[in-house]
């Protein structure tokens, strides 16, 4: 992780570490929790500090895939851009998904969980990455559960559905 991204988790993993003991309703916490994150997993999954929550960003940007996603991209034909931003049958090819929801993250702190700056920068770390996934990934993984409370919830529903999770850096592509 680079300097510029490793300064944007320390700062928001301070505000996340905060936001547990504010005195504000559980709702508000979990809306600021939830915005945070999802800044902060895009700088992380994107490992750049010039980050946009826009999917062809996002898509264009993450380090972060399924194999089938994979699979996928490099079976379709046209740009890397083309591929990335593909259609079939009115829908995007591709899917932007958290492995671990943040669902999870939003009850450890209203839980207070976090019992240091640390803790909440070791989760983001380890958890608070998005992966690129196909429609068809993304619709095995709603139709039982679509999202996980816990984290060993959140990878048995991607090993149940035969997921695997790997780094794919597109810049390295011709």
């Amino acid at each position: 992780m680079n300097d510029s991204v490793k300064t944007v988790v320390e700062h928001f993993a301070k505000r996340v570490f905060d936001i547990q003991f504010a005195e504000i309703h559980v709702n508000a916490k979990k809306k600021a929790v939830d915005i945070d994150c999802r800044i902060v997993s895009d700088f992380i999954s994107c490992e750049n500090e010039y980050c946009s929550h826009s999917t062809p960003h996002i898509l264009g940007n993450c380090k972060w895939w399924s194999e089938g996603a994979i699979e996928k991209f490099e079976s379709l034909d046209g740009t890397k851009r083309q591929r990335r931003e593909a259609y079939q049958d009115g829908k995007r090819v591709f899917n932007i998904e958290h492995q671990y929801p943040l669902g999870i993250i939003k009850e450890k702190v209203v839980n207070k969980s976090f019992k240091s700056v640390e803790q909440v920068i070791d989760y983001f770390i380890r958890y608070n990455k998005i992966v690129i996934v196909t429609a068809e990934e993304n619709a095995k993984l709603n139709a039982k559960h679509k999202t996980a409370a816990t984290i060993q919830e959140a990878r048995s529903r991607y090993k149940q559905n035969g997921i695997v999770v790997r780094r794919f850096d597109m810049a390295n592509l011709k």
